[in-house]
């Protein structure tokens, strides 16, 4: 496959509407003026045409590509809705990758998704029975570690 210089692809689109809109005809005045064996493609060229067409350049279309700063937006919403959200459920809920929820959750929003420990709310007796519990430990050590109070 060749790579064509820009100045050759806009010779080959203005030989094919100066040559009665004929892609073999704009190929063989290519090969003259160039002096080549070989042109561009039929392909290349009917892609030239479709861009220059479209857009009046020959240039490629540039690819949006996903559109990060809605995305941050909407994992901010997420997260600040419901704070313990796995990052699965929040790349399906973005639809992106997991490694790319992680990588916004981590670098964008500055925030850490590791094992977030939950606490349970223990009643009074059954802290004393805890305290109770680990003092045992505590006496056969000879140092205390929690007081009664």
């Amino acid at each position: 496959m060749a790579k064509w210089t820009k100045d050759q692809l806009i010779f080959v689109t203005t030989a094919y509407f100066s040559q009665r809109k004929s892609i073999a005809r704009a190929q063989r005045t290519f090969q003259k003026e160039y002096k080549v064996k070989t042109s561009p493609s039929k392909k290349t060229v009917l892609r030239c045409l479709k861009n220059f067409s479209s857009s009046g350049n020959l240039d490629k279309k540039k690819s949006k590509g996903r559109s990060v700063h809605r995305i941050l937006k909407k994992a901010k919403q997420i997260i600040e809705k419901k704070r313990n959200v796995s990052l699965r459920h929040l790349s399906q809920q973005l639809g992106t990758s997991f490694a790319f929820a992680h990588t916004i959750v981590k670098k964008k929003l500055f925030l850490h998704p590791y094992k977030i420990q939950i606490f349970q709310n223990c009643s009074r007796e059954i802290l004393i029975e805890g305290f109770s519990y680990a003092s045992g430990f505590s006496r056969s050590s000879k140092t205390q570690i929690f007081s009664e109070d």
